[in-house]
């Protein structure tokens, strides 16, 4: 890199519910503990890139106190059955 543009961010505040979010709900992973929390919904089987996925709906059943749940799609590769792909938002 021969010439990078001048920083121009001053501050940044993160709360705390920033860092757990940081920490645990991005990037998702939908593990079999955490499953049972969620209503997952299959949409299509689609082309990503050079793979083919499968793409999920995917969104908390119940909102519990203090805990931080991810709400949006999903999409798995139809291979190895990895997510390869997140779009969507942290919820409470």
């Amino acid at each position: 890199m021969t010439n990078a543009p001048t920083p121009t961010l001053e501050r940044i505040t993160l709360s705390q519910q920033d860092l757990d979010d940081l920490e645990r709900v991005q990037p998702f992973v939908l593990t079999t503990k955490e499953l049972p929390k969620y209503d997952v919904k299959y949409v299509a089987h689609e082309p990503l890139d050079e793979l083919n996925t499968y793409v999920f709906d995917v969104g908390p059943k119940t909102l519990e106190k203090n805990q931080r749940y991810f709400q949006g799609r999903v999409w798995v590769d139809d291979k190895d059955f990895e997510i390869v792909k997140t779009d969507g938002k942290s919820c409470s």
